[in-house]
């Protein structure tokens, strides 16, 4: 989740064109929040009893860009579109951000796998571990909204 707020792409993109670029089409992703895995290493680190088992932490649903642009939308009260882009054309963008040019093609190419299904899947290790519900996408969008305000990238 907070790559939304942290890589320059997706932040530029969101504040300077009101837009989210991805080439995952109709590929699910169950975004996860860092303090969700913060708090899962923390119950894992300290627990008396070891876990003894590897912890893949996900969000609690599974949501595509055009899920994503609907939750900024409607919680920034302005239009976010998704724009779909081929792997070679999202590649080229994350170049235009300045990512590295193998780097932007790894990311790229993880789009692909994820339009693919690679990332269609959810579990309850946040909840079996820590007690507690995951964040929802929709909850850090609210409680992170100043940063993706168009006034923050316009002169």
């Amino acid at each position: 989740m907070e790559n939304f707020l942290t890589a320059g792409n997706h932040l530029a993109s969101l504040n300077d064109e009101s837009k989210i670029y991805s080439a995952t089409g109709a590929g699910r992703i169950p975004w996860v929040s860092v303090q969700d895995i913060a708090n899962v290493g923390f119950h894992a680190l300290t627990s008396p009893q070891p876990l003894n088992t590897d912890l893949l932490i996900l969000g609690p649903k599974l949501l595509t860009y055009d899920d994503l642009a609907e939750i900024f939308r409607s919680i920034l009260n302005r239009k976010i579109t998704y724009q779909e882009l081929d792997e070679a054309g999202l590649a080229a963008l994350h170049r235009r951000f300045g990512v590295p040019e193998e780097y932007a093609r790894v990311l790229a190419g993880m789009d692909t796998a994820i339009k693919n299904g690679s990332e269609d899947r959810i579990n309850e290790v946040v909840r079996r571990v820590t007690g507690r519900e995951p964040r929802r996408f929709a909850d850090f969008v609210e409680a992170n909204k100043e940063g993706w305000s168009l006034s923050l990238h316009q002169p």
